[in-house]
C-alpha cells in the first residue's frame, strides 16, 4: 500500500446511479491485476471485525469501489480501512469479486 505504484490522496468523481459523487481516496495502488484502496480512520473506538465498521464508512468505501471498477473493469479492487487507533488494517468486501 505504500509502493512506489502509491499514490496519496487521490481524487476520484465519477456518476453512479446518476448521482455525481466526488471524493477523496486517502490511499491508492494500481497494480497488474489489483487495485489497492484504503482509507485511514481515526476513530477511538476500533471494530473488532469487518461486520461491525459503522454503514457510514461501508457505504463510502463501497461508492469508491464501484466508481473504481467502472474505470478498471478488468482489475480486482481490494478494500480496506486503516485504523489509526492501534494501526489494524481491516478488509471490507472480501468475497465481492
Amino acid at each position: 500500500l505504500f509502493s512506489q505504484n502509491s499514490q496519496a490522496e487521490v481524487p476520484i468523481v465519477g456518476v453512479l446511479n446518476g448521482q455525481v459523487i466526488s471524493g477523496q481516496i486517502d490511499r491508492l495502488s494500481i497494480c497488474d491485476n489489483d487495485i489497492y484502496l484504503i482509507d485511514f480512520k481515526s476513530n477511538k473506538y476500533v471494530p473488532k471485525t469487518h461486520l461491525d465498521v459503522p454503514v457510514t464508512y461501508q457505504k463510502q468505501m463501497k461508492t469508491y469501489k464501484d466508481l473504481l471498477k467502472k474505470i478498471f473493469p478488468d482489475k480486482v479492487i481490494h478494500t480496506y480501512l486503516l485504523w489509526t487507533e492501534n494501526l489494524t488494517l481491516m478488509e471490507l468486501f472480501k468475497n465481492e469479486d
